[in-house]
């Protein structure tokens, strides 16, 4: 907003009341006197909640270069793993590339096509992570 238009709409407010009570002391019912409102709204604001997110346990396979002295190995399968990165911190830490190559088995026919094809996200992963192993 520009200083003009702000100053134009500073100028229709007479005054600026601020309340004795602190925000926290205020409730609804304080403000529309319904109680009885409130407590109906609590149960479809319980039905209406998003579920959370956290990530599913699934399969995993490894479709990167082996690393020396490491779990990750061309081909390993992760059965039950909800998050790569938490379960390997170390090695995601100094190998970051590794989450992107630790795809779900369901998916493995599409991402071995993209390391095949290259040109993709996928496949210079791939080979950003064989040329730091030095591979």
């Amino acid at each position: 907003m520009s200083k003009k238009k702000l100053d134009e709409v500073l100028e229709d407010v007479d005054e600026v009341t601020v309340p004795e009570t602190a925000p926290e002391d205020i409730t609804a019912s304080d403000i529309d006197g319904t109680e009885a409102a409130n407590e109906e709204a609590a149960p479809a604001a319980e039905a209406n909640k998003m579920p959370t997110t956290e990530a599913p346990a699934r399969t995993l396979c490894y479709i990167g270069p082996t690393i020396p002295r490491s779990v990750f190995v061309k081909g390993r399968i992760f059965k039950d793993v909800k998050d790569i990165a938490a379960s390997y911190p170390d090695e995601i830490k100094r190998y970051p590339e590794v989450t992107a190559l630790c795809v779900p088995v369901e998916n493995l026919p599409e991402a071995r096509n993209k390391l095949i094809k290259g040109n993709n996200a996928l496949s210079m992963k791939y080979k950003a992570l064989d040329n730091k192993i030095g591979g």
